[in-house]
């Protein structure tokens, strides 16, 4: 019950504002062009709830008109739909989405396709751009209302429950696997709410920027914790005074916390802080960078909320070049959708039947990113299909009065919005809204049998493509999952060489890091389909393990942006960096590392770093031939 709560709270605005548009566009346009109702509500569904800025608003209209002239383009001739249909997905695709936000095409492309499934003329393309640039001018002023009268303030649960419990725990002077993971979970959550996607419209903001700080935060606390080492805190009196003064300071914190002026926090932050100048070993040094830390997360609090981060364009493309690899997955998913909208829409174009748009229109819906995702939508759609048309056609022989017949419509899509996506029953309530109204635009005959014909093709179309072109299962997912989680921590051991030899903008390891910690939560996910339960345990240790690394190498670069070094020092900690990337790259240990070790000795924090990083290494080398063997069929 309180998911269906949650459900209409969510969904009910939806399907009101398409119906607004779908009511307004017949009203005054004409109900053909009622496709462009599904481009504009689209965009309202993605958005209405991230609280958009006006130049964001803009920006996310902008590409909708976009995408619609270029479906108007492309309606021309069959030539152009072709090459369009082959390029403008796929560009659009690697251009707005990422292995944490799969659906980020999904706005634009529709557009495009549904744009292309009206029946008009050239000369109609003014007058199906202006009707859009209506729905638009109705999408800003809502989005903008929304935002202006829904304003909130962003939310700190999450930090604030960890903070205390981080003070229980340090009282008690001893952890155990529950509390490591939910120090790890804490962190996780951080690191999501600050990622902020790949695409153009989301951009960092001051409350992404007070999240990613309290996720370094506590992953300070996570690393601390889940050391191996038999002591953790120094039994002296100084330092049980300081665990003390730091667990009651933790309580108080997460209390008074605020976004709006934490000037006494970070006073006795501060003050806290100087203490600490005698205090050695591990607990000296987590207090005192957990502390450091703490200090800028309180400040970023109470920063604006729209404050934006610079917008690195060179960035942003590299990341591109990346996401369009071959072997990437969200470029093969990219590849598999233009490859079955350019077949559907030539097929559109070829066969010039009144109801061929129900083909492309089936295939766009039942393409998913997964493939086992494309085939659960597949079978739905199908179970459901059959029950919408044979429910739509007795309704079409009661329903003969338009007025009536946009009643039972209004009451389907509403019941549709409220429906679990994807599932048997939310394809029920589409066929019953689509087959109704086909049926009043043939005046009054059936058109059940259109819709089946022609979603049998586009299920049969899509199955095909999704097995035989460009396969992206569930376990292809997680070999490319694996192998990026070794590339990104390559990338992490090289932004450290690079660090030692000039400065660098810490904006690329807060992208490199929170992009890590997303992706060993998806990996640690899907490998729990294949993985018996028995051995998740290992891999447990493995995802563990590759998390100390990350932690050592992003401690080691932000220790070399503050600390002096000499010739000798830095030529030592380079060598023993490139020859990480090297060992990382190639699987397989470079003899002379350790070697490295004890020329860094003057450097003790750097130096008990990197050799923690080199055993864990070790460990995952040695490990990799042990684990391949555990993963079996999906469960």
């Amino acid at each position: 019950m309180e998911e269906f709560r949650a459900r209409v709270h969510s969904n009910l605005p939806k399907a009101l504002f398409y119906l607004g548009l779908f009511f307004f566009i017949a009203g005054f346009f004409g109900r053909t062009y009622g496709f462009i109702a599904a481009v504009t509500g689209s965009a309202f569904n993605f958005y209405y709830e991230k609280k958009l800025t006006i130049p964001e608003i803009l920006l996310l209209v902008c590409g909708q008109i976009l995408a619609c002239a270029a479906a108007c383009i492309a309606s021309l001739n069959v030539v152009l739909r072709v090459i369009l249909n082959a390029c403008f997905p796929f560009l659009w695709t690697c251009l707005h989405s990422s292995p944490f936000n799969s659906t980020g095409y999904y706005v634009g492309v529709i557009a495009f396709a549904y744009v292309q499934l009206i029946s008009f003329q050239p000369e109609d393309i003014p007058h199906i751009l202006w009707i859009l640039t209506c729905t638009s001018a109705i999408l800003i002023i809502v989005l903008w209302t929304i935002r202006v009268c829904g304003k909130k303030a962003a939310d700190y649960s999450t930090v604030r429950k960890g903070l205390q419990e981080l003070s229980q725990r340090i009282r008690a002077g001893r952890t155990g696997r529950e509390t490591q993971r939910r120090l790890l979970d804490i962190e996780q959550d951080l690191y999501r709410k600050a990622y902020t996607g790949h695409n153009f419209i989301s951009i960092s903001r001051g409350s992404q920027d007070a999240y990613y700080a309290f996720a370094l935060m506590f992953q300070r606390a996570a690393y601390y914790f889940t050391a191996e080492a038999p002591e953790r805190a120094e039994s002296d009196e100084t330092t049980a005074g300081l665990s003390a003064g730091f667990a009651d300071f933790l309580e108080t914190a997460a209390d008074r916390m605020n976004t709006e002026n934490n000037g006494e926090l970070t006073e006795k932050a501060e003050a806290l802080l100087k203490k600490a100048r005698s205090c050695s070993g591990q607990f000296g040094s987590f207090y005192r960078n957990f502390l450091r830390l703490f200090i800028m997360a309180l400040k970023k609090m109470e920063a604006s909320p729209d404050q934006k981060e610079h917008f690195h364009l060179y960035r942003y493309f590299y990341d591109l070049i990346h996401h369009m690899e071959l072997n990437a997955f969200g470029a093969r998913f990219a590849l598999r959708l233009s490859l079955v909208l350019t077949i559907c829409f030539f097929v559109m174009h070829v066969a010039g039947s009144e109801h061929v748009y129900w083909l492309p229109l089936n295939a766009f819906v039942l393409m998913r990113p997964s493939y086992e995702e494309s085939m659960r939508r597949v079978k739905n759609r199908l179970l459901g299909s059959i029950a919408g048309c044979v429910t739509a056609y007795l309704a079409s022989m009661v329903l003969v009065d338009i007025r009536g017949a946009y009643v039972y419509f209004s009451v389907m899509i509403i019941l549709c919005y409220l429906s679990p996506p994807g599932s048997r029953i939310q394809a029920f309530f589409v066929t019953n809204c689509a087959v109704l109204m086909a049926s009043l635009a043939l005046g009054g005959r059936p058109a059940a049998e259109y819709r089946l014909f022609y979603l049998a093709i586009a299920a049969a179309l899509v199955a095909v493509t999704n097995y035989c072109f460009f396969s992206s299962t569930r376990r292809k997912k997680l070999e490319f999952e694996l192998k990026e989680l070794f590339r990104m921590q390559r990338s992490y051991i090289r932004i450290l060489e690079i660090s030692l030899q000039r400065r660098t903008s810490l904006t690329v390891l807060r992208k490199t890091l929170i992009n890590f910690h997303l992706l060993l939560y998806n990996t640690r996910q899907d490998l729990k389909s294949f993985c018996p339960e028995p051995q998740m345990e290992k891999w447990e240790q493995f995802f563990l393990r590759l998390w100390r690394m990350v932690a050592e190498t992003e401690q080691m670069i932000v220790y070399v942006h503050g600390a002096e070094f000499t010739e000798e020092e830095k030529k030592a900690a380079c060598s023993f960096a490139g020859r990480m990337y090297e060992t990382l790259k190639q699987k397989r240990l470079c003899p002379d590392i350790r070697q490295q070790l004890p020329e860094l000795s003057q450097k003790t924090i750097f130096a008990d770093l990197a050799k923690r990083y080199y055993e864990n290494a070790v460990w995952i080398l040695n490990a990799i031939p042990r684990l391949r063997q555990t993963t079996g069929k999906e469960k």
